[in-house]
């Protein structure tokens, strides 16, 4: 299949259309760098491309941009076999490209970050236990890495519970009208 016609790409560019998802020319031209990558590595292997990769997973990494190996681990834990052997050295092609890309188009922003547990923040908190004493609790937080991306991420959750929370009432609503109903027509 050619690379423009891929499902996910043409859902992504809709979904940038209509503002629910980020996507711009810097996206694009990745995705067709990557894509021909893919080629390019499927002639060498004396394979078809999508042994190499999927189209689908290129778009992933289009938007995640991930910068090493354990974060495009993280987009897609089996990763193909080509990508998983690391000796081959194809899955670091990928994201020397992809890291290529972010310096060209200066978006480390949006470069997905994989943190080791030391980079994390040990936050303490004093609550009130049930017995009227008060006691410390520790969590782990990343919030030094958050950016204005994590707070859009959080305020689109957000609407979605919003608009699932009014569709469930909006069901509920509409049962009850129904029963109501029915229950006048049989008196």
């Amino acid at each position: 299949e050619h690379a423009t016609k891929n499902d996910a790409f043409i859902a992504i560019l809709k979904r940038s259309a209509y503002g629910t998802a980020y996507w711009d020319d810097g996206h694009t031209a990745l995705y067709v760098q990557l894509a021909r990558w893919r080629e390019n590595v499927a002639r060498r292997e004396g394979t078809y491309p999508g042994a190499v990769c999927s189209l689908d997973l290129l778009v992933s990494v289009c938007r995640q941009k991930p910068t090493l190996y354990l974060a495009l681990r993280k987009i897609d834990y089996f990763l193909p076999a080509l990508l998983d052997d690391e000796e081959r050295g194809y899955s670091a092609e990928l994201l020397s490209i992809v890291q290529s890309s972010i310096v060209e188009n200066g978006d480390g922003h949006n470069a997905t970050l994989v943190r080791s547990y030391n980079d994390r923040i040990v936050v303490k908190k004093t609550i009130m236990g049930e017995n009227g004493k008060a006691r410390v609790i520790e969590h782990v937080s990343s919030k030094k890495y958050a950016s204005a991306k994590d707070d859009l991420d959080n305020t689109s959750s957000t609407k979605r519970i919003l608009r699932v929370t009014i569709a469930a009432a909006a069901a509920v609503g509409l049962v009850a009208l129904i029963i109501v109903g029915s229950k006048k027509r049989r008196r």
